[in-house]
């Protein structure tokens, strides 16, 4: 295993280019690409997730939202960006965490329609969903973001 150069640790094509790789090792070969149970034991991975997924989160979003199978996934984008998180059912019982109405929020998962019903959640709460995201899998965009559609 390479140790990464500083300057391609700061270079986000080279980042998703890792991330691409490390999900396409961490491939079980069913199509469905990687768990969270498969990314949660690798923090170079959950750092790189983090990374790409950040770059949805812009000023005056007040927390992270996810739903409770992207634990892992929360955590690392709330200690990429700085901001609170939650975690948050599709139905808004929040499990993890505060989620208050009128906060803004981005809506993070490993994959795109679990961010979306954290967004959901959030939405049922009463907060604003900003943006919503999760990371494209497998095929040639592995490892890009994938925005999931907001509802409100």
């Amino acid at each position: 295993m390479s140790i990464p150069r500083f300057a391609e640790l700061r270079d986000d094509q080279a980042v998703r280019e890792r991330l691409a790789a490390d999900l396409a090792a961490l491939d079980r070969g069913d199509g469905a690409g990687p768990s969270s149970g498969d990314v949660v034991t690798r923090p170079s991975v959950l750092r790189r997730i983090a990374r790409v997924l950040a770059e949805i989160v812009e000023p005056g979003v007040d927390r992270i939202v996810a739903g409770a199978d992207d634990l892992a996934v929360a955590t690392a984008c709330s200690i990429h960006t700085g901001l609170p998180f939650a975690v948050v059912g599709a139905d808004g019982a929040v499990a993890t965490g505060e989620l208050h109405a009128l906060e803004r929020v981005v809506a993070v998962g490993l994959r795109p329609e679990d961010a979306a019903d954290a967004a959901t959640g959030a939405v049922a709460v009463g907060a604003t969903v900003a943006a919503s995201a999760g990371i494209h899998l497998t095929g040639e965009d592995a490892g890009a973001l994938a925005v999931a559609g907001v509802t409100a």
